[in-house]
This record gives C-alpha cells, structure tokens and sequence, in this order.
C-alpha cells in the first residue's frame, strides 16, 4: 500500500465496506488512502467533508493516517488527527499508534512526531518516561515499582505508547496486589487504552495482550482465573458496565442497566465488543436469550468481527444451546474472527471431536467449509 499505483483492493470495491465497526463506502475509503498517500490535501479535505467517519476506515491493520505519516505529509496529519484518526483501533493493536510514532521517528519527520506525542498525550496521558514504571511492574519488583514512583509520581497516571497504564500492566502481568496499591494513588480505574479495553474489560478479556505473552504458559506463577481480577476492579470501583455483567453472568445486573437504558442490548462497549458476544463467549444463555429479546442483533459488526462476533464465541466455547438460539435469531453461520477461523472451524480447535453436534448444527443453517481447510480431516 506504500506504492500509490497500486489497484483498489477487491474487498473495497463496494458502497457498504465493512473492516472495522462501522459500514463505509470503499471506493470512498480507498481514495482516502491514496489522498493520503500522494500528499493530497483539498482531497483530504473533501472526503472528510462528505464522510467524516472516513478518518478510520481500516485495511490490513492501517489507516488513512499511517500513509500520511510515512510520506511525510504534515498538513494531512493534523487534519487526520482534527478529524478524530485513531490508530488505536488497529485490530489486535497490530499497527498502533506505538508503530506510528516509531515511523515518524525512523523517517525523520520530527514535526509529525511532535503532533502524534500531543495526540497521544490528550487521549490516554502518554509520557516515554513511563517506560521504567512499565519494566518494573513486568519484573515483578515492587521495591523496584516504589524507587521509579518516588522519582515520579506523576508516573501513577501515565501510560506506555499503547495506553496501558499501571492497572492495566497490573491486570496484563496478573499481580493482583499491585491493583489496591495503583488505585490508592491514583492510577485512573476506568481510563481505556489505545484500542479502548479499560483494566476491567482487559481482566474480562483474559488479562491477554498480543504483544504480552509471558502468563500465557501454564508455568508461569501469575493466576489462572482472571476473573479474580474482575473482582478485584469492581471491589475497587471500577464500573460494572453491562459488558462485565454480561461475562460474569450476573442477570439481575444487567436487567437493573437495561431499564435504565434499553439501548445498552445493541451497543458496543469501549473495546467495540457488545454484551451479547461476552455472554455468547462465556455460556451465558439466560443473558443471550435477554438480551435477543431486547433487540440485540448477534450480526453486528464488532472488532475484528464484520459479520457479528457472538455466534463465533458461542463455538468456541462450544456452547450448542446458545449458538441455537443465535441462528434462530438469523446469525450469520459463516462469520469469523480476523486471522482466527471461522465458526465451523475453530470449534474442533478447541474442543476436538465434542464440536461435531454444533458443526451438524451450523451447517444445517448454512456453513459452509471455507478454502483454507478444505484439505483438513473432519
């Protein structure tokens, strides 16, 4: 994509172009990118006017900005960034605003680095100097944490390139001791990072970082059940959104959200992920049944998701009763998760030969055995 005579990519080639959360003209999209790319401002400029959401339109983890920034476009990059360009949502946080700075930096263009430090400062307190705050958590060295907090302080509310502040690092490495000792001083218990998973959603989520991977192993010393964390966020006052009520199962929690606000069953949280796919996920089927009939459609598009995340994690959780009433509720039986499978294939990852019953299930709706695992045995 660095080249600007390089065709439309086919995906793009439509009035209804869908890669992150929100349905885009492509053809719009794509001319966003090559504006971008050729240093064209009143282009620019006239695109955002017609579509502002334009401004993210995302293909192969990037953004109109990230061309921007490599052709040194400074005038392009402000506007971007006027109009609201967040790099944060790159899907798995692959080409973040870290990687952007990073660019600037490598390319020599200190002026849009100077324009992306402020960005990054205004939206989730970024300062380079956190980094020694971030290498102690990790270290697991509390004396060390203490000697870097009494240099500055200031660092209990600061966060790395991608956002993660000390809770979040806290919730990433699993210590849950470190939760009460960041909140006492004021580490912010809600701030979301760069891609929007605030410490609590994080937890939710398995605590899992894609540029993380030391408490993945079954060795490692750190907890294995996050959901302790969970609580320990919550205890601390962390907000109990309908995102976390929907994981957790609490039922009386998430009809207490819902009439106060019955719009809550059709949105997405700040991580872009709506409930129904974190009760899909985790085999809730009263809060799925809840939320279908208050209007939830398991078809929208959700991170890394463009046709609806839900069905997916009802399969991979192997969850045959929830992905029934899913489809009954016209999910898509063909969806997938970005560079994860798709729901009739990451069922027998997980759970072997026990995910032939919904495999049965989603073709009878429908599925069909995509290209790159044809050659498989079933």
């Amino acid at each position: 994509m660095n080249n600007p005579q390089l065709t439309q990519p086919e995906e793009m080639k439509t009035r209804a172009y869908v890669y992150g959360v929100e349905k885009l003209n492509g053809y719009d999209a794509w001319a966003l990118f090559q504006a971008c790319t050729l240093g064209d401002l009143p282009k620019v400029k006239s695109l955002l006017a017609k579509d502002q959401r334009l401004v993210n339109a995302q293909y192969s983890y990037q953004f109109p900005i990230h061309k921007a920034v490599s052709a040194g476009h400074t005038e392009i990059v402000k506007l971007l960034l006027d109009h609201g360009a967040d790099p944060g949502q790159s899907r798995y946080t692959y080409d973040s605003w870290d990687k952007l700075l990073l660019c600037a930096e490598e390319c020599g263009h200190g002026q849009i680095e100077l324009l992306l430090q402020h960005a990054m400062r205004e939206r989730f307190n970024y300062s380079p100097d956190f980094e020694a705050l971030k290498q102690a958590i990790i270290a697991r060295k509390p004396r060390s944490i203490g000697a870097v907090l009494r240099g500055k302080r200031t660092l209990a509310r600061a966060s790395d390139a991608l956002g993660n502040n000390a809770l979040h690092w806290s919730v990433i490495t699993r210590q849950l001791d470190l939760i009460a000792q960041f909140v006492k001083i004021g580490t912010p218990i809600d701030a979301p990072r760069a891609d929007g998973q605030t410490p609590v959603l994080l937890a939710v989520n398995g605590a899992n970082d894609y540029w993380y991977r030391d408490t993945r192993g079954r060795s490692h010393p750190s907890l294995r059940n996050t959901f302790v964390l969970v609580g320990s966020l919550l205890a601390h006052g962390a907000s109990y959104n309908i995102s976390v009520a929907s994981a957790v199962g609490d039922l009386e929690r998430v009809e207490q959200l819902l009439k106060k606000d019955s719009n809550l069953a059709r949105c997405l949280d700040s991580a872009r992920i709506s409930p129904l796919s974190y009760a899909a996920r985790e085999g809730h089927l009263h809060i799925v049944r809840l939320l279908l009939e208050r209007g939830a459609d398991p078809n929208m598009p959700e991170d890394a998701a463009a046709n609806g995340r839900p069905l997916y994690e009802a399969c991979c959780g192997n969850h045959l009763e929830i992905a029934e009433l899913l489809l009954e509720h016209g999910a898509n039986p063909n969806g997938e998760m970005d560079s994860c499978e798709c729901c009739l294939t990451i069922g027998p990852i997980y759970h072997g030969d026990n995910a032939k019953p919904l495999q049965r299930l989603l073709r009878r709706h429908g599925a069909i055995t995509p290209s790159y695992a044809k050659g498989r045995k079933s």
